[in-house]
């Protein structure tokens, strides 16, 4: 009958600071070619907190439930073209896991959970890439992470080949 929980924060920080420069020489000078050269300064902040409780039932149940929250909050600023952006959003993050085992050579196990999948920091620089002459990409600052519900139902069976 032990009921168990487990909690914790975390929080993390990151800053990018991507400055590749390109310069042609004119008229007896070094020239910063805005067309090419690509300054884009990401900061990006994540305060994130969750709890989980688990329960066993016997010896044939088990029961697991988690919950996450995470705060995200994003700047991005491009300074050749001065174009800049900002993101703040929360997400939230159940989770559930049930699992049980009728006896010692079967096992059914149920689990759900919801993660998240961010865009690369390139994915949001509004630079124009040129990849060839007609052939070029830019990135968008107004993306937003995907997030993905998984659930999985499966039946875990044990064999003895000595049998």
């Amino acid at each position: 009958n032990r009921l168990k929980l487990e909690a914790g924060i975390k929080m993390s920080q990151l800053t990018m600071d991507f400055d590749a420069s390109f310069h042609r020489y004119d008229n007896n000078e070094w020239i910063n070619d805005t067309g090419r050269t690509n300054h884009f300064l990401y900061k990006e902040h994540i305060n994130a907190a969750y709890a989980t409780v688990s329960k066993e039932f016997g010896e044939k149940w088990e029961v697991r439930l988690g919950f996450r929250a995470e705060q995200t909050s994003a700047s991005g600023l491009q300074y050749i073209h001065n174009e800049w952006f900002t993101k703040n959003y929360i997400s939230l993050f159940p989770t559930a896991y049930i699992n049980y085992k009728p006896d010692s050579s079967n096992q059914f196990e149920v689990n759900y959970g919801r993660r998240i999948d961010r865009p690369e920091y390139r994915q949001l620089n509004p630079f124009v890439y040129y990849s060839f002459q007609n052939m070029y990409s830019v990135g968008n600052p107004a993306l937003m992470p995907q997030y993905t519900n998984n659930m999985e139902l499966k039946q875990l069976t044990q064999l003895s080949l000595l049998d």
